[in-house]
């Protein structure tokens, strides 16, 4: 019985580290990605916020900087029934005329964010939409290079989310995990697999929003505006994805302050992933969820069996090295690279969290901007 369950959490490992090799891959070809389009397009920054009053000025603020000629994008703020002073502080530190504040679409589904992303979309004047969220800080060169990107097959362009916050220990780890996710969804789309990415720097064409009629098949979901309609994008086939993997155009945010806010937010991201519909993503996810919890038992079986302990290096090798070589790839460019010194206790927290966070967003309910919100 030890010898079967050796030889499948090493095929567990196995197709981890295949996973992830993937990744590093898809990674690689994003460097060789041309950027030629010289066409200017026309852009409307749509940007959802709920009692966003300390950050959205910030925001705001990098507004003003963008080196993007003023006619051709306006921005969309949309108010998910804010009662602070969000708006006020919009209104002061905007600095120019092409900007305008609209309230939410009223809905009793659970998908508030999404339902102020439709409203934001439905009065949007330009061809490309790109989202971002209220707490984060854009570049100026952000629009101009994501017009680059977008020539007459591309329908979708993602780019690199950074948290910024790394003064404890708990915000370093966090913007080690964070910076996995982006380099994880970076890398599969490179390997023309999109899966993941942010809504917090994704663009796309109106048009295709609107004939895949947008977040339709998960509405009543809190969660998903970006990966979902990202692989409702993919599956549709309706044109190329891409990714910019460059620090230029790096949107950042603060990370989460304490473990439980943390918590609740990954919560929230683990509880849309039973509504994956692409049936060969959710059997890899399955396996590496089955891997995650083998490989746990593995090491403590080496108590009793010490025999196994060369199976057990060899699992745990399979994992923390491709691990190292993603990590690494996104160094200076997604995260500061004086955090990846923190990378073995990230590993070493990396189970354990993943495993709580999954079951408790995929059964539990969770808080979000103050609502108490169901799966």
């Amino acid at each position: 019985m030890i010898n079967l369950f050796l030889y499948i959490t090493i095929f567990l490992a196995l197709h981890y580290s295949h996973f992830v090799l993937t990744m590093l891959f898809g990674l690689n070809k994003l460097r060789l990605q041309k950027n030629d389009n010289k066409k200017l397009h026309k852009f409307s920054v749509i940007v959802p916020f709920r009692n966003e009053q300390e950050n959205i000025g910030r925001l705001a603020e990098s507004f003003n900087h963008l080196k993007y000629p003023a006619e051709h994008f306006e921005i969309i703020f949309v108010d998910d029934n804010s009662d602070d002073n969000s708006v006020e502080e919009i209104k002061k530190v905007y600095k120019h005329d092409n900007f305008r504040i609209l309230s939410s679409e009223n809905s009793n589904i659970a998908g508030h964010k999404k339902m102020a992303v439709v409203t934001g979309i439905h009065a949007a004047k330009g061809e490309i939409l790109i989202a971002t969220d209220a707490d984060c800080v854009i570049k100026p060169g952000w629009l101009t290079i994501f017009n680059s990107y977008f020539n007459d097959d591309t329908v979708l362009v993602a780019g690199p989310v950074e948290l910024i916050n790394r003064s404890t220990l708990f915000q370093k780890l966090q913007s080690l995990e964070f910076a996995g996710l982006i380099l994880a969804g970076a890398g599969l789309i490179g390997a023309k697999n999109p899966v993941i990415c942010s809504a917090a720097n994704m663009a796309y064409r109106k048009e295709v929003f609107l004939k895949v009629d947008g977040f339709r098949d998960h509405l009543e979901l809190s969660s998903g505006d970006d990966d979902l309609f990202l692989q409702t994008i993919a599956r549709e086939g309706l044109g190329e994805i891409k990714y910019i993997f460059d620090r230029a155009v790096l949107v950042s945010t603060n990370g989460k302050s304490n473990v439980d806010a943390f918590m609740q937010q990954r919560r929230r991201w683990a509880s849309k992933s039973l509504f994956y519909k692409n049936n060969v993503l959710i059997l890899r996810l399955f396996l590496l969820a089955l891997f995650f919890v083998a490989l746990p038992l593995m090491i403590t079986l080496n108590i009793i069996h010490p025999e196994i302990i060369p199976f057990t290096i060899a699992a745990i090798a399979l994992k923390v090295i491709p691990d190292f070589f993603v990590m690494n790839r996104g160094k200076n460019i997604v995260y500061n690279s004086s955090i990846i010194k923190y990378f073995l206790l990230a590993e070493l927290l990396h189970i354990p969290y993943l495993l709580i966070a999954s079951f408790l967003g995929l059964f539990g309910n969770f808080n979000w901007k103050g609502r108490e919100l169901k799966r």
